[in-house]
């Protein structure tokens, strides 16, 4: 049924903008994105009244200029030639593309991105771990396995975070923009590239596309993933950083990798082209092989027994309350030898508060020589759903409190040392039978003297 006038008119954000000669795909006035420096490619929402689908309605303006270069119209052209075959979780699916001679414009119809892009997706979000990454590097090592394993094999030639788009609903990923796409077997030139410093170096010197081109720029991905900048960024003139780039010189940026799995398969995916491995391959790499991420409960698992893991869940995520307690233990058990206060370490105790009122109590031996505060938290963080600001308020308590407790070497009376959130000032808590005995003591000199007067 035909949608009446009064009803379009009644959202303008709804309102029709045009249609396709056939009528099944309207364009709606809602702008998705842009691409290019003067917008030759926009993207509206559009839908498909057939199918019932909210669409993507692409439009490229075919300038002057861009006439005048055959290969890139070429490869416009082609791209929905090898985007409409192609079935994939991880692959823009499109539906339709047509070319209107008398607008000099390029019409395509895929599917939306609820999210843009990997790269506004990530300047607007800040991720805490790695488990998106490498959920992410998972998704996109599969399309690009689908589209090398195509007969003859499909190479993307420009997988970078611009053309990765992301429903952020599901933290599902797919690879998009096949506008330089080619065919293996097909001769293009490095010039064709639309990122120059994410192609293979290979490809600079004038050698031919392979598949490991996507997988080289794949790993310029991940790093850009995990450290956030730009690779060769320390290069203010981009000729220089190209130069770099093709001659196989590693980002600066690949140093500040501080996890070694993640260091080393991004190394195996800028490798030189003969040692690069496929997609294939990589799927099996112990990076992502780290990942393992329950959705839903095990079959096993009866739904009462699901429901009782809920509290103990949402227990975490709400805010806790700590206390800590320190007391120095000695670790010189020569009797007659003086203590050396470097030898020492402190018993930790931390009481852990949930919004339930339940409680957990855990000890950890620290020693200056042999651990750090990170190593000890941890674990603990992991295990007890800590946030990173508990994290911060957990370890500004160990700092206050262990060298108060490990400098303590003259107070006979001073059973140990304690500190809360709250106030975060550390106060010796006293041996009371020793003490109540020394006051008893003073009290009885007191009196004593007090008669005698």
């Amino acid at each position: 049924m035909a949608a009446s006038s009064s009803q379009e008119e009644g959202n303008t954000n709804y309102a029709i903008c045009d249609r396709d000669l056939v009528g099944q795909f309207v364009r709606y006035g809602t702008l998705l994105g842009t691409r290019g420096g003067d917008a030759e490619k926009v993207v509206f929402k559009g839908f498909d009244g057939i199918n019932g689908l909210e669409i993507a309605w692409s439009e490229t303006l075919l300038t002057k200029d861009m006439l005048k270069n055959e290969k890139y119209v070429e490869s416009l052209c082609n791209e929905h030639n090898l985007m409409k075959p192609l079935v994939h979780d991880n692959i823009v699916r499109c539906y339709d593309s047509w070319v209107d001679f008398k607008e000099k414009r390029l019409y395509m119809i895929t599917e939306p991105s609820t999210s843009g892009n990997l790269l506004d997706y990530l300047q607007k979000h800040f991720l805490e771990d790695d488990i998106a990454i490498k959920s992410w590097c998972i998704q996109i090592l599969r399309g690009l396995e689908y589209l090398h394993n195509q007969n003859p094999p499909i190479i993307h030639r420009d997988v970078k975070f611009e053309n990765i788009f992301i429903n952020g609903n599901t933290c599902t990923v797919k690879l998009g923009d096949f506008s330089l796409a080619m065919i293996l077997g097909q001769k293009y030139s490095a010039d064709t590239f639309e990122t120059p410093l994410f192609i293979a170096p290979e490809v600079s010197v004038g050698e031919p596309c392979h598949e490991s081109v996507d997988i080289y720029s794949f790993g310029m991905c991940v790093l850009q993933m995990i450290t956030l900048e730009i690779p060769y960024r320390e290069y203010v003139n981009k000729y220089h950083a190209r130069m770099k780039a093709s001659s196989g010189i590693m980002p600066d940026s690949l140093r500040r990798v501080a996890d070694p799995a993640a260091k080393q398969f991004i190394e195996r995916c800028l490798a030189p082209a003969s040692d690069r491995p496929t997609a294939t391959v990589l799927l099996d790499d112990p990076f992502l092989a780290q990942t393992t991420i329950p959705i839903t409960p095990t079959n096993s698992q009866s739904l009462t027994e699901s429901f009782k893991v809920v509290p103990g869940q949402v227990d975490k995520l709400l805010p806790k309350t700590f206390w800590l307690r320190g007391t120095k233990v000695n670790n010189n058990n020569n009797d007659n030898a003086e203590s050396d206060s470097d030898s020492d370490s402190i018993l930790l105790t931390l009481w852990i508060k949930f919004a339930s009122k339940s409680e957990v109590v855990i000890e950890n031996v620290y020693s200056s020589e042999s651990d750090t505060i990170q190593g000890i938290l941890a674990g603990i963080a992991t295990e007890h759903g800590f946030s990173a600001a508990e994290v911060v308020t957990v370890t500004q308590l160990m700092d206050t409190l262990i060298p108060v407790a490990s400098s303590d070497s003259g107070h006979r009376f001073v059973k140990y040392y304690e500190i809360s959130c709250q106030d975060r000032v550390v106060k010796p808590v006293y041996q009371l039978g020793l003490l109540r005995g020394m006051l008893s003591c003073f009290s009885c000199k007191a009196t004593t003297s007090t008669a005698d007067q």
